[in-house]
């Protein structure tokens, strides 16, 4: 059961991935969950099916590369050996010693959504509260000494969950082509990094859909993957507060987003 806390409008919020049951149990005025096997226990309005993919880490690696359906993907791999591109992974104890690292990519992922007109930040607190509670990886492609990919997972004993990536973005056509080979990379790099810590499943963080036309859905069906399904609940009150909150909401929900 993977979990982080945060703080909202006041309020304690948790969000658990793969809950068990003692996510009953958990201190905190809302609680939303995910990646639950089925909708049984919550209403219909309450529950949100979500679309994946799943690579089995069990494979051998050999195996492991036949599952990458794109040729021009496999080819990109092996080359970004040959761009000398470096790959490190960081564990939560690394990050928690020393969180300069996750200081870099916050300044990374803003800096990426900003070139595309977007502002949008990395919750770096909840980032920081994952690595506290032993559940993050953070892996990291540079060049030359520079991070120019980085990819964030949530962990738990036997599955990863991708939850952000984000690369530098560059106008120097070699340099975008060295960081979106190392990017693929980065990804195979990972599943090899998991596979010896003896994770069983890669989720690749959620699909809009599959076999749509969408940009990073084609590129998470490139790396193969079985299409999977589950679902998450939207904010639920978990305590009187948590409630009385939520019913507020619901009755000014433009004022505030939870």
């Amino acid at each position: 059961m993977i979990r982080i806390d945060k703080i909202r409008h006041g309020l304690k919020y948790a969000e658990i991935w793969f809950p068990n049951d003692d996510w009953k149990n958990v201190k905190s005025d809302m609680i939303r969950l995910h990646c639950l096997p089925t909708p049984d226990g919550f209403k219909e309005s309450e529950i949100e099916m979500q679309h994946t993919r799943w690579t089995d880490l069990t494979a051998d690696e050999e195996e492991l590369q036949q599952k990458i359906v794109s040729k021009t993907f496999k080819y990109d791999i092996r080359r970004s050996y040959k761009d000398a591109v470096e790959i490190r992974h960081f564990t939560s104890e690394e990050l928690n010693r020393d969180d300069t690292v996750i200081q870099l990519f916050a300044g990374c992922y803003h800096a990426m959504y900003e070139e595309k007109g977007m502002d949008i930040s990395l919750d770096a607190d909840a980032v920081k509260n994952c690595a506290q509670n032993g559940h993050l990886v953070l892996s990291i492609a540079s060049f030359e000494g520079e991070p120019i990919v980085y990819h964030s997972y949530l962990c738990d004993k036997d599955i990863v969950i991708l939850w952000h990536s984000c690369s530098n973005f560059r106008s120097d056509k070699e340099m975008v082509n060295i960081i979106a080979r190392a990017n693929k990379r980065l990804h195979w790099e990972d599943w090899l990094y998991f596979k010896a810590e003896g994770v069983k499943t890669y989720d690749w963080g959620g699909v809009f859909a599959f076999d749509s036309d969408n940009g990073i859905d084609k590129f998470k069906e490139a790396f193969g993957g079985i299409p999977h399904d589950y679902y998450h609940t939207v904010p639920l009150g978990h305590s009187l507060i948590g409630k009385a909150a939520l019913a507020a909401y619901r009755l000014h929900p433009k004022e505030k987003k939870l």
